[in-house]
């Protein structure tokens, strides 16, 4: 009877291996699948993030050395009408850009943006000190001071959002297109790897591991009865 039910154990367990195996490598073959789909999203994000950098070049001025967004700058002091009238383009052109990388990262922004040409605006729904003014300008012309710079600062802060979702630091909160330009070029710099990792565990290694548990199972006890005879299978 011993030696019968020491059978069906270990054929029990030997089922039991075999089934864990199978399942092991059910988890091995989703581990590759996401790792090869993660490489995928990764150079398609890339290729995105190249596009952009075409259609929405951002570059410094050589004598400046201020940075600038399809040719045209963001003013730090606006003195006359043609600071004015450059800053809604280029605020614009800043406001699209976030949209569509926030977009391509699926995240989702704090500060939505409403993108339109020189005459972009931003929401914010957060903060309860705001009345009914919630949507605010990205263009100064015909528009209060106060509520424009406010305006920037949701913007600046939309970028620092992304930025560390991007697992990167922000130093300077009052550089949009120098931020959003180291941005982009870390994202563009990132190792696309396909390789998937090594099998958790091999099958042998299951069999093995089952083997020890009832070679424990019999030692232990053949221990526990000591000094009493032990009767074999005849």
């Amino acid at each position: 009877m011993k030696c019968q039910e020491r059978s069906t154990k270990r054929a029990h367990l030997k089922t039991m291996g075999e089934q864990m195996s199978e399942e092991l490598e059910k988890i091995d073959w989703k581990i590759r699948y996401v790792v090869k789909s993660k490489s995928k999203l990764l150079r398609r994000r890339q290729t995105l993030l190249t596009q952009l950098s075409t259609i929405f070049p951002i570059s410094s001025d050589e004598t400046s050395h201020k940075m600038n967004i399809c040719g045209v700058r963001i003013h730090d002091q606006i003195t006359d009408k043609t600071g004015e009238e450059e800053l809604g383009p280029a605020l614009g052109y800043t406001a699209q850009l976030v949209c569509l990388i926030s977009s391509i990262f699926d995240i989702p922004l704090r500060f939505p943006i409403i993108p339109a040409l020189s005459l972009s605006t931003i929401r914010d729904d957060i903060t309860a000190k705001l009345d009914e003014k919630r949507v605010l300008p990205l263009f100064i012309k015909g528009k209060d001071r106060g509520y424009f710079n406010y305006g920037v600062f949701l913007l600046n802060r939309n970028i620092v959002q992304l930025r560390y979702h991007c697992g990167l630091k922000t130093e300077e909160l009052k550089e949009p297109l120098g931020n959003l330009s180291s941005l982009m070029r870390a994202r563009l710099s990132d190792n696309i790897s396909c390789h998937p990792p090594a099998r958790l565990v091999s099958n042998d290694k299951i069999i093995s591991l089952y083997k020890t548990k009832d070679h424990f199972k019999k030692t232990h006890k053949t221990r526990q009865i000591g000094s009493h005879k032990v009767h074999g299978c005849s």
